[in-house]
């Protein structure tokens, strides 16, 4: 009767430690699982904002290499244009009717472009009107 008296406050005190560390235990895996996600869903967040970053870089890239084309397009038809018009002015309307005729290179139309797919440049009404008006 003497033994069970002393050893009863022995028990519930082991007990309650051996509760006290599964508690422990498990509120350690909840932490960690916790602090697992969270670096888990910030990481993903990061990859997103550094994909929209990469797209935005990627389209200001390729709108300034298209303004670049675009401009070096106008150039090339802008001089072929004016080379055309003095080769018109300096011949005979007849002859340049028949060098037209022949396949003079200076009177080819620019074709397969980049961005625009005619094939005629653009002066060419242009160019057809001022040799109606020079003859």
């Amino acid at each position: 009767w003497e033994v069970e008296d002393a050893i009863c406050p022995l028990q519930a005190f082991v007990k309650h430690r051996r509760r006290c560390a599964a508690l422990l235990r498990i509120q350690r895996h909840a932490r960690g699982w916790l602090a697992r996600h969270r670096i888990r869903k910030h990481a993903n967040a990061s990859t997103g904002i550094q994909a929209v970053w990469r797209q935005i870089l990627a389209k200001r890239t390729v709108q300034h290499r298209r303004a670049s084309l675009v401009g070096i397009q106008a150039w090339t038809r802008g001089t072929l244009a004016r080379r055309r018009l003095s080769v018109v002015e300096d011949d005979d309307p007849d002859e340049s009717e028949e060098s037209l005729a022949e396949g003079d290179p200076a009177s080819r139309p620019i074709g397969g472009s980049v961005l625009v797919a005619d094939t005629q440049p653009r002066g060419q009404a242009d160019l057809a009107r001022r040799r109606q008006t020079a003859k």
